[in-house]
């Protein structure tokens, strides 16, 4: 009889933590899992219905971060409950089952029962828990529930650490398992489809390209990008390509015509498949000042073996060391920014030996394979 998965993911938008959960999802597939995914979030249920995974779309409450939803939280906690206990009651009840908790709401409504039914409970951890995890009026609930949990995943030793800070008694508990990339998913060697993808953005396929992915929020430090590039004493050859969409684009667009670079700063809006656009980069940057515990679009750029320059910020010098295979530098440090990538502008052919560094340190830790092997331990 097929061993059962079951997995919880709460989202709003299609990102690493959902990327994460489809990879989970396929390796527990292959491995010969019954493989089950409740969310709320129609696209990676659509996602995972592809992989062949059984699926319920289920509303279970506004993610219980702020002091306002955590009341809600507790409002309508006995209501959730009961109707997750009964539906998933008719899994757990068949065969053994793993159960894998990601938001801090089923992780409180789910992980005790789960235990008490004979399941294997598995948390994931994404993000920075401080402030938004210590300081929440929930967090005892939390603590509670982690005693009734086999691992803690983290995503990164950022955020293992931070965890580990915030109760000790959860040290034993906690396991890193880095984001995979699959490099088959995201490489293009046509170089007429760069060229095509270029031209497509209004960009001279002879000019030096750095490209930038994420949401358009003042945490991603799009700014600091922008006004790094318009200081940049090689503006004349070079584009910056920002992939995403967000609150910040009018404030950006305005402060690219503000520093008299809009000709030079292309707006890619929303890509649900970045892939072809990291392609075309020479330089990819991220430059986020608050809330990175990982960067997969650091890892993804590593997977295509390019030059990676980012902000020395929660776990990305996991992934970067300065110097050996991209550079870091301080978040919200425009002028730091445009001084290395004049650096590396001045001497592409010498720093671009770079991204085989960084290809090479993805390979031995972030590449999909390394992720679904443990997991494969896990499960």
């Amino acid at each position: 009889m097929k061993k059962n998965i079951i997995i919880l993911k709460f989202a709003q938008a299609f990102g690493g933590g959902e990327r994460y959960t489809l990879d989970i999802l396929a390796k527990a597939l292959d491995g010969g899992f019954k493989a089950h995914l409740f969310s709320n979030y129609s696209p990676l249920i659509e996602e995972a219905n592809i992989l062949g995974a059984k699926t319920k779309k289920i509303y279970w409450g506004q993610e219980a971060g702020s002091r306002r939803y955590a009341f809600l939280f507790l409002i309508f906690y006995f209501f959730y409950f009961v109707r997750f206990y009964f539906i998933l009651k008719k899994i757990w009840q068949k065969s053994n089952t793993t159960v894998i908790l990601q938001g801090l709401n089923e992780k409180i409504l789910l992980s005790h029962i789960a235990k008490k039914n004979g399941c294997k409970v598995i948390w994931v951890e994404h993000l920075d828990p401080v402030p938004w995890l210590s300081k929440n009026m929930l967090l005892p609930l939390y603590l509670k529930s982690a005693k009734s949990v086999d691992r803690i995943v983290c995503v990164s030793s950022f955020v293992k650490n931070q965890l580990a800070m915030i109760d000790q008694k959860l040290t034993d508990q906690l396991i890193i398992i880095y984001k995979g990339i699959d490099p088959k998913k995201i490489f293009i060697t046509n170089d007429d489809e760069k060229n095509s993808l270029k031209k497509a953005n209004g960009i001279d396929v002879q000019e030096k390209i750095v490209v930038s992915v994420g949401r358009l929020h003042k945490e991603k430090g799009f700014d600091v990008l922008i006004k790094s590039i318009a200081n940049s004493y090689h503006i004349k050859s070079l584009y910056l390509l920002i992939v995403g969409d967000g609150p910040e684009y009018s404030n950006l667009k305005k402060l690219a015509e503000k520093m008299g670079v809009q000709d030079r700063v292309v707006f890619a809006g929303y890509e649900k498949d970045i892939n072809g656009l990291l392609n075309i980069a020479d330089i990819f940057v991220l430059p986020s000042v608050a809330r990175e515990s990982f960067g997969i679009a650091i890892a993804e750029a590593m997977a295509l073996g390019k030059i990676i320059v980012a902000s020395r910020l929660g776990g990305i010098p996991e992934l970067i060391d300065n110097g050996e295979n991209g550079f870091l530098f301080c978040p919200g440090d425009d002028k730091e920014l445009t001084a290395i990538l004049d650096k590396i502008l001045k001497d592409f052919d010498k720093y671009h030996t770079l991204g085989f560094a960084a290809r090479k340190k993805y390979l031995s830790f972030f590449s999909i394979d390394v992720m679904r092997k443990k997991w494969e331990e896990l499960l």
